[in-house]
């Protein structure tokens, strides 16, 4: 009788271990159906990012973007001027404006102000001294979103060899076609010439010189 006991509590000890073995394996299994779902999801977002992330790098469209300029003259007028000549590369994304990009060489030489003689003065040594200096350039160093939609972009300016930060406001304006993918975008900002060693005339020209910055640029 007592050999029969033990049989018998030996059978249901190992069938009670049976059935938690079992019970724990499909704890286990469902763990781990659960932790490659969220493996393969994670990479599947990882993915997603990676591709959302990759950088669309456009040129510029020389017929199609301008630079202006605006500064007061006599303490009363805004005067305007352009620059013909501007040529860089740059990539942004709105819903990743950190990864965002934008480099630019202005031609100084190019200024047009509708008055040739008033434009060679503006290209010597009182001004912008277009032939020691023949570029004025900027390179981005930050991107963050701003208000209403637009974007605050930090960068490098380098002017008469003097290279200093501003902050431009700037503003994606989307992207088309024009006989191929293109984008645009508008960036505006103020800086002060007497900051880059262009001070002369002070009695007739402001200080503060107002820059918008517009281009439409082809996908490369």
């Amino acid at each position: 009788m007592r050999t029969r006991t033990i049989a018998a509590t030996a059978a249901l000890v190992l069938a009670v271990g049976a059935a938690a073995s079992a019970s724990q394996l499909g704890k286990i299994k469902t763990q781990a159906e659960g932790v490659a779902s969220d493996i393969m999801e994670t990479s599947a977002d990882t993915v997603r990012s990676a591709v959302a992330r990759q950088d669309v790098t456009y040129g510029v469209d020389g017929a199609h973007s301008t630079v202006l300029f605006k500064i007061q003259h006599a303490k009363t007028s805004n005067f305007y001027g352009r620059f013909d000549d501007i040529d860089g590369q740059w990539s942004f994304d709105p819903a990743t404006p950190e990864s965002g990009s934008f480099s630019f060489d202005i031609a100084t030489a190019k200024i047009n102000t509708g008055n040739r003689k008033r434009d060679s003065h503006l290209k010597s040594a009182d001004f912008f001294n277009a032939r020691q200096f023949p570029k004025t350039s900027f390179a981005s160093t930050s991107i963050t979103k701003g208000e209403d939609g637009k974007f605050q972009m930090d960068g490098d300016l380098t002017l008469l060899g003097e290279t200093r930060p501003i902050t431009a406001e700037l503003e994606f304006l989307g992207t088309g076609n024009f006989n191929g993918p293109i984008a645009a975008f508008e960036a505006t900002f103020t800086i002060s010439r007497s900051a880059f060693g262009m001070s002369g005339f002070e009695g007739g020209l402001g200080d503060d010189v107002s820059v918008t910055v517009s281009v439409e640029g082809p996908r490369k």
